[in-house]
């Protein structure tokens, strides 16, 4: 964790803030939904099963893990929804000031420095960012390359 990164990069999220609080709302739902499923399971089988034998609290915690399930599954799918259309812009953003950052630098710089390595470096830089912030397994076969920017 290096804060002066932190601050730096919520430069570019900030034009995004609405964006960002429903992506982080939706992580933190999908995260709720999956951490309750192993908790119902939980209390079905020592509670319901093992416990009392009963077959209402068994009924009961049947209906409650099919909505946690329920809602496991749409949250996950917003999460993902949300955190890609957070995830492109500001990577375009980034970009787009790498590149513009490039176009300032004097020539002195490019005669000191091979461009191939800074090429490789921003591309590379942005390659790590998007295979940390982009969902991947929606892709499917013959789509590794089909994203949008």
């Amino acid at each position: 964790y290096d804060r002066d990164v932190i601050v730096r990069f919520a430069v570019y999220l900030k034009p995004y803030r609405t964006r960002v609080i429903a992506a982080v709302i939706a992580v933190i739902a999908f995260s709720l939904a999956n951490l309750s499923i192993p908790i119902l399971v939980k209390l079905a089988i020592d509670g319901a099963i093992a416990g009392s034998g009963d077959r209402n609290l068994l009924t009961v915690i049947g209906i409650a893990l099919g909505i946690a399930a329920l809602a496991h599954w749409v949250s996950g799918f917003f999460q993902e929804a949300l955190v890609e259309r957070v995830a492109q812009p500001v990577i375009n953003d980034i970009r787009n000031a790498m590149f513009g950052h490039m176009q300032k630098v004097g020539l002195a710089f490019t005669d000191r420095t091979p461009i191939g390595r800074v090429m490789s470096r921003m591309f590379g830089d942005d390659g790590a960012w998007r295979r940390e912030t982009l969902p991947t397994h929606r892709r499917g076969p013959g789509r590794q390359g089909a994203r949008r920017v």
